[in-house]
């Protein structure tokens, strides 16, 4: 049986800060408003949430109709279909080391976030022809212990959240893998990567 890679999707496979910096260009171009006025409707939003993974770009649209008149269709699809943006926020070597693992692993996601819009990171950057469909799982929080219990048994978790694969290395059915893009660290007991194109060597 085919070992299950499970990948967080935003800062392991995807960076999700070029994603932030792209949509705040497009939007600033299309309400003919500065990026910096942008960049604060985004910061008061994120303010307002209780994790950064809540972020939903319909609310984050309803709160700039409070001051701006569009085509809130047009301004949605600078989030939902703009495949350039998620093609382009790719990390160099997220599509190779996935179609290096793909057909020797069934591969899928662990990701915490808002569904729709993870779904269209992973579908519009091209991600998605490589996820197993039943292995796709994007949780409001997936550190509760009732997501963490429907993990498959003895899969490989690549997470970029030191309290994510800490939390997962004490439960005797999964492997996790820290991708610390961050510093120079290697954990003491946790496999580490800086990137994704590591992870053949470190898990056969």
């Amino acid at each position: 049986m085919k070992k299950i890679i499970l990948f967080d999707i935003d800062y392991a496979l995807i960076n999700t800060d070029l994603i932030r910096s792209a949509t705040t260009s497009q939007l600033a171009n299309a309400l003919k408003i500065s990026e910096k006025s942008i960049a604060t409707y985004l910061n008061n939003y994120s303010s307002s949430l209780n994790s950064s993974t809540d972020f939903d770009p319909d609310k984050f649209i309803n709160l700039l109709t409070k001051d701006h008149t569009f085509n809130k269709s047009f301004i949605r699809n600078i989030f939902y279909q703009n495949p350039d943006i998620y093609k382009s926020s790719l990390y160099p070597d997220t599509i190779s080391t996935l179609n290096n693992l793909f057909g020797e692993y069934v591969l899928g996601t662990y990701s915490e976030g808002v569904n729709d819009f993870q779904m269209t990171k992973i579908t519009q950057s091209g991600v998605s022809k490589y996820l197993n469909k039943k292995h796709i799982n994007i949780l409001k929080r997936k550190l509760q212990t009732k997501e963490l219990i429907k993990i498959p048994q003895n899969s490989i978790i690549v997470d970029d959240k030191l309290e994510v694969v800490e939390k997962l290395s004490k439960m005797s059915n999964v492997f996790p893998v820290w991708v610390n893009r961050k510093t120079a660290e290697i954990h003491k007991e946790i496999k580490t990567v800086f990137k994704l194109e590591q992870i053949p060597n470190i898990i056969n």
